[in-house]
């Protein structure tokens, strides 16, 4: 194993949390924005489910691609661009006036937070030896479920507040945060460098969950118009 500072472990270790702890708090806190939509896009219920669903899907189908991709390319860089393309999409989502670019977006946070999660605890594993590597996963993980427990009364809170747009804009600082911190860690972990991609196996993986996913949400579809 490579070694690695105490400070870069550090590093490492606050970057992973602070983008673990955004990418439930976006996905649960939104449920608490749906009636706001619905009344300010004039949008159905059926249609509003599709906030939730296209993360949801974005972040199931681009998971294992993402992970590979990780391992060829490089686990930090694929992180920086995760948490990148969430906080840009956080930052144009508000400024949306049509109900399917917020959807779109949505696709594009769960594209980020699928990049999050398929590097945060692998970098982890990768940098802490074996006697701290489970304390570190576990702080990791209570920061993921700190997120998944606090999303319903932030999103709530804020979207009385402020507006549904405030549920996007208040991630922002993490994400700082975690771009900050991340670049203090300078080592690249790419341990499959110069391995090719199996690019049909990732379009079949999507397509199947696609396709999986697509007929049971849309089951409900007569009675939620």
């Amino acid at each position: 194993m490579e070694e690695y500072a105490d400070s870069e472990r550090r590093s490492l270790m606050l970057a992973c949390c602070a983008a673990s702890f955004i990418t439930p708090l976006l996905s649960t806190m939104m449920n608490l924005s749906l009636d706001a939509l619905g009344h300010e896009f004039s949008v159905g219920s059926h249609a509003l489910g599709y906030v939730n669903t296209a993360f949801l899907l974005a972040s199931v189908i681009f998971m294992v691609p993402l992970a590979r991709m990780g391992d060829i390319a490089g686990k930090r860089r694929l992180f920086i661009s995760g948490v990148a393309v969430i906080a840009a999409s956080c930052i144009l989502a508000p400024l949306s006036n049509d109900f399917w670019i917020i959807v779109l977006f949505r696709v594009l946070i769960g594209i980020g937070a699928a990049a999050v999660a398929c590097t945060s605890v692998s970098m982890i594993s990768d940098v802490f030896d074996r006697g701290r590597r489970g304390w570190a996963i576990g702080i990791n993980t209570t920061c993921v479920y700190i997120g998944l427990a606090l999303g319903p009364f932030v999103g709530g809170v804020l979207n009385d507040l402020l507006g549904w747009r405030a549920l996007f804009l208040v991630i922002l600082p993490f994400a700082a945060v975690a771009v900050f911190m991340i670049s203090s860690f300078k080592h690249e972990i790419a341990p499959c460098a110069g391995e090719r991609m199996s690019w049909s196996g990732c379009i079949l993986y999507g397509v199947s969950i696609l396709l999986a996913m697509g007929g049971v949400i849309n089951l409900p579809a007569p009675w939620a118009a």
